[in-house]
């Protein structure tokens, strides 16, 4: 993907800040305007596949991070989603219109009318999806409500996973040839 994007390589230098030396960042590559607006994927598909050189780049694209996996030879995938977003939040620098962090916010599930709110929002936007993660490690404590609610018929059927990272079973069969 890095010769289909030399203008997100360029930027690089740009989005690091004190302390990003070196990273492994997940997020999506959008089209954007002038004005930084999302344009529609197709936009995006019209972009060169290959060997593409920076001056040759006709379609905008703004990258919009959402979690940092690796930060300076460290591996993050067992740390809490929210340490992870805190260091993606202060390590990195914001360049609108070209690099930014998804909208985010942090709610309960008793948050129902900012969470409707957000959902409606994103709508609105046309965003492709939403993405929830738990923000940190269950406590015992918060386990044991959790079962106990579903146990009297209250609460969701599905338990709370944490935010974790692990290889994908693509990556775990590879792993057994």
């Amino acid at each position: 993907m890095t010769e289909k994007y030399p203008d997100l390589v360029a930027l690089i230098p740009k989005i690091c800040g004190p302390g990003a030396e070196s990273f492994i960042m997940e997020g999506e590559v959008v089209a954007v305007d002038a004005q930084g607006t999302v344009k529609t994927f197709q936009t995006l598909a019209g972009r060169g596949k290959k060997n593409v050189m920076l001056s040759d780049v006709k379609v905008q694209v703004c990258l919009y991070a959402f979690d940092l996996m690796y930060l300076n030879g460290e591996s993050l995938l067992d740390k809490p989603f929210r340490q992870r977003r805190e260091l993606l939040r202060t390590r990195f620098v914001e360049v609108p219109g070209r690099f930014t962090w998804v909208r985010s916010l942090d709610a309960m599930s008793k948050d129902q009318d900012e969470l409707l709110a957000f959902f409606k929002g994103a709508v609105e936007t046309k965003c492709e999806g939403i993405m929830v993660k738990v923000l940190d490690d269950l406590t015992p404590e918060e386990i044991a409500q959790a079962e106990k609610d579903k146990a009297d018929g209250k609460g969701s059927r599905r338990k709370a996973m944490p935010a974790t990272y692990g290889n994908s079973l693509r990556g775990l069969a590879n792993d057994r040839t």
